[in-house]
């Protein structure tokens, strides 16, 4: 390294400092040039600083953002008051305009003729009296009505529901095949089939034909003297022509009741 004056020497800036950069420095005690490295000389004190300068700066700038958010509410709450003064102001000049329009009818009062005034309240009395005894009557007719319009009632009640026994009687029984077809194109199916171990299928060409559009439900219980439980089920769901038995027991064949019900 050259020899150089220190005030020869570049000027290094503060932020390209390490911890291991030297630094000159002269001891009192002995006279004498010695070196020391920055981390030895300021650790990690100034990032500290740094840091609370920074955190400082952060809370500096929170408080004024408060600060301006209170001013603004005071500022509304100025005007929600001068507002709030300027209503109490119009409601007192309300207050006196009521006040002289009392005194004004309490004067035409005094002035009316009371007597004048009596004679005329007992003859519509007489009226109101003539008219309750007229309403009187009016309910009584009213109520007979009601009674009447209650048996009317009763009897279109009475014939609906004939009505709609009326409307699903079947249009057909297919007795021999199991099947009814009701007004509204309902289908229900039932009959008994026998299952073997293992799968079986039903078709319902065998009970009146399959169904046109869709199947909605199948129910089906099977007769055996033998315990278990789930040992006989549909296997799957049902189509419009037809639904598969599973029978689970090994070597017993049974009967099985089914109710199908579509369109």
């Amino acid at each position: 390294m050259p020899n150089f004056r220190l005030t020869e020497l570049v000027t290094l800036s503060g932020s390209a400092f390490t911890g291991d950069d030297l630094l000159y420095i002269v001891d009192n005690t002995t006279n004498t040039s010695r070196k020391i490295t920055f981390d030895t000389l300021a650790g990690n004190g100034l990032a500290t600083l740094s840091a609370y300068d920074t955190n400082n700066n952060s809370v500096v700038e929170y408080l004024s953002t408060v600060i301006d958010d209170n001013t603004l509410s005071i500022e509304n709450g100025e005007t929600t008051s001068s507002e709030l003064v300027n209503d109490v102001n119009f409601l007192s000049g309300s207050i006196n305009l009521n006040t002289a329009d009392i005194l004004s009818v309490s004067g035409v009062v005094v002035a009316s003729d009371i007597g004048g005034l009596t004679t005329d309240l007992l003859i519509i009395s007489g009226i109101a009296v003539a008219l309750s005894s007229q309403n009187t009557d009016n309910e009584n007719a009213l109520t007979a009505g009601q009674a009447e319009v209650a048996f009317l009632s009763a009897n279109v009640d009475y014939l609906s529901g004939q009505i709609d026994l009326l409307e699903f009687t079947p249009t057909s029984v297919a007795n021999s095949t199991k099947s009814v077809t009701l007004p509204n194109g309902l289908i229900m199916k039932f009959g008994k089939v026998s299952a073997a171990p293992g799968t079986s299928t039903v078709n319902f060409s065998d009970f009146g034909g399959n169904f046109t559009s869709s199947v909605f439900s199948v129910v089906i219980s099977h007769e055996s003297s033998s315990t278990g439980s789930n040992v006989v089920r549909l296997e799957g769901a049902p189509t419009t022509s037809s639904f598969v038995i599973n029978n689970f027991y090994a070597t017993i064949t049974c009967n099985v009741n089914f109710v199908a019900m579509g369109f």
